[in-house]
């Protein structure tokens, strides 16, 4: 059995076991997520910088219904749409790794208030508060930062989801923490897409940002894929 996986900008997407996905335009003519347009010493999306609100939800589900899928990792790669940015995919992927490695990740760059983080952050926990979300000084097991230490860069070095991650949409509006969630698991679906699997969890859910440090030289589109592996066996 094929399985597929869903890459949703809400709980529940539809009321459908197949939710509705991300579909931005994105430059070059492709569809997926557009993180917006990020300033110097800033991050995108951003709401407001002095009480670190803003960032892109993502929730994971899938169509197994029976077995939950295993092994759940993400990493980035190579844009792999038409391009549509300023230099070329290899270059955006390139510097982008860079701007991870180089990010500092202490006190104070959860909203990038030293001016000094940069690169494609991820927080994988669930349900964390405005205030502490991306504080990675804090909670470094649960925000990643791709390319810091050469991690998320490919299939190898890709980040696990932690069992942090894990939500239960038992309705199209009601979202909890499963009562028994497991790295790297997402339980099993339902005909509905919701209501299935409580202990597990029926969805991944995590937040993303993009952060561009001060000093940052360059102008322009940057596009890079969002690479999410897993396993299932029936």
């Amino acid at each position: 059995m094929a399985v597929s996986l869903f890459v949703s900008p809400t709980l529940a997407g539809s009321s459908t076991i197949a939710p509705a996905e991300f579909s931005d335009s994105l430059a070059g003519g492709g569809t997926g997520i557009n993180l917006g347009q990020v300033a110097n010493g800033l991050y995108a999306p951003i709401v407001d910088q002095a009480t670190n609100d803003g960032a892109q939800t993502v929730y994971l589900s899938h169509n197994a219904a029976i077995d939950p899928v295993t092994d759940l990792k993400v990493f980035i790669s190579q844009y792999s749409q038409t391009y549509g940015g300023a230099v070329s995919s290899l270059s955006d992927y390139t510097k982008i790794k860079a701007e991870g490695q180089t990010s500092t990740s202490g006190t104070g760059d959860k909203n990038n208030s030293n001016g000094t983080s940069s690169g494609i952050w991820i927080d994988f926990d669930a349900d964390v508060s405005q205030s502490n979300q991306f504080d990675i000084a804090t909670r470094p097991s649960d925000v990643k930062i791709f390319g810091k230490s050469n991690l998320g860069i490919d299939a190898t070095s890709a980040y696990a989801f932690p069992a942090s991650s894990a939500v239960y949409a038992a309705t199209s509006a009601s979202e909890a923490i499963p009562s028994a969630p497991v790295a790297g698991k997402i339980g099993k679906s339902s005909e509905t897409g919701f209501g299935s699997d409580a202990a597990l969890g029926n969805r991944a859910k995590f937040r993303t940002r993009v952060y561009l440090r001060s000093a940052f030289p360059d102008g322009g589109i940057f596009q890079v894929d969002y690479s999410i592996r897993y396993s299932f066996t029936a």
